[in-house]
């Protein structure tokens, strides 16, 4: 976690800082059953659901990674 108080560059309020680890286990458990739901099943439906729930682990991984896991609250971002 960082010490310093961190501004969001887009609004100017107060970044909170998440879990980093917890961010990236999430996102690679995420894919890991997305891509087990494509070995299983493959349906339309199903290959659908999992490119979204890929999306989703991406986002979080990026988030634990590139962002260092900070997040506003006010505007909804990560720098």
């Amino acid at each position: 976690m960082r010490d310093t108080l961190v501004n969001c560059p887009s609004c100017g309020h107060a970044l909170i800082q998440k879990s980093r680890s917890r961010l990236f286990i999430t996102g690679i458990l995420i894919v890991a059953g997305a891509l087990a739901m494509l070995l299983a099943v493959r349906l339309v439906v199903t290959v659908l659901a999992a490119l979204l729930l890929i999306v989703f682990g991406g986002y979080f991984i990026v988030w634990a990674v590139r962002a260092d896991g900070l997040w506003c609250r006010d505007c909804k971002r990560f720098p």
